[in-house]
């Protein structure tokens, strides 16, 4: 085997801090809410919880008041947006395996005296024209959650009612009234017997092949390096390998695979995070490549999902659950010592 070069107590010093605020960031970030890239429907019923995927902008994830589902829900804490939609757009990405006309209920909450004030949001499918979402029953109901939804649509008032064929498709929510609460969102053919049952279970991810996305980090060699994914997806009981890779890696330096259960894009040591926290280490690997050429780009580092599952490090890793991860690596000449591969997206399969 092959010895690692002697490092310079500078890139060392460089790594150990680089090390240590990867980790602090790790142990600062709060649990989160298993989310999907896409979620399922079945059997005409198709539920999310908001707070699957975190809150931004002027969104705010709060527990102030009880009888919501899941950990949390979602506030709108920013101005009236009567005219202005999109504004910080919340999208869950679905599939639609039984096509019909389904109806859209809102789990929501809104405390305002005046039952038409405070009561609504901005939603659109497909990317199509946005509509107002209320819950207004004329009297009510305020201070409770609820499930009572309607579209307006000019100066008709509708049922919240959207055709979709089989398929991928995607709902968009945004801010309209100030302090609206949102919970969850069913999505259910039109007498579906729980199109309003609190508590009915949320949908699982779909699945598909395993994928790459973000943006790689050139790295001081001028080389960008690329994640590989195989065919398919990760599997809790498959006795094949499923191994992730990275190429074009600085040779002889180590690295790490690190994974969480959303994805982000945010800047991070002069390249870009691809992983949304909590995170999870596996063990640290050398990127091998030429032993007596010199600095290179001939290292590569890879994970193999499935071992990983199969030894039962991360209980939370079940079917259903959607794994993004991303190689991080020494990279002695950078200006951080380090750099970052994009990311590979995945879906546990049983």
């Amino acid at each position: 085997m092959r010895t690692q070069a002697p490092q310079s107590s500078t890139s060392n010093q460089v790594l150990r801090l680089a090390a240590c605020a990867f980790t602090m960031a790790v142990a600062l970030q709060p649990a989160q809410a298993q989310s999907c890239s896409t979620y399922q429907e079945q059997s005409g019923l198709l539920i999310v919880e908001l707070e699957f995927h975190n809150a931004f902008g002027n969104w705010k994830n709060e527990t102030t008041w009880p009888g919501y589902a899941g950990a949390s829900y979602l506030r709108w804490d920013g101005p009236d947006m009567f005219s202005t939609p999109g504004v910080d757009s919340l999208r869950y990405d679905f599939h639609i395996q039984t096509p019909g006309t389904y109806r859209l209920a809102l789990h929501n909450r809104h405390n305002h005296p005046d039952s038409s004030q405070e009561n609504d949001a901005w939603v659109r499918f497909d990317g199509q024209n946005w509509v107002k979402a209320y819950s207004n029953t004329g009297s009510g109901p305020i201070n409770v959650w609820n499930f009572e939804t309607r579209f307006e649509v000019g100066s008709s008032h509708v049922e919240p009612e959207v055709t979709l064929a089989a398929g991928d498709h995607s709902i968009e929510i945004s801010g309209r009234s100030r302090n609206f609460m949102i919970d969850r969102f069913h999505l259910a053919l039109i007498g579906h017997p729980q199109a309003k049952e609190i508590s009915a279970s949320h949908s699982s991810c779909a699945a598909g092949n395993a994928s790459t996305y973000c943006v790689p980090q050139v790295n001081s060699l001028g080389c960008t390096p690329a994640v590989g994914v195989p065919s398919g997806q990760p599997s809790t009981s498959s006795g094949q390998p499923f191994v992730v890779t990275a190429n074009q890696i600085v040779n002889a330096q180590f690295g790490v695979f690190f994974y969480g259960y959303q994805p982000t894009s945010v800047p991070f040591q002069g390249g870009t995070l691809c992983v949304q926290g909590p995170w999870k280490r596996t063990p640290v690997q050398n990127s091998g490549g030429n032993g007596n050429a010199g600095t290179d780009c001939s290292g590569s580092l890879a994970m193999d999902v499935n071992a990983w599952l199969a030894s039962g490090q991360d209980p939370q890793l079940t079917p259903g659950t959607n794994m993004f991860g991303q190689f991080w690596y020494r990279d002695q000449l950078g200006v951080f010592g380090t750099g970052l591969t994009d990311a590979a997206a995945m879906t546990v399969q049983p």
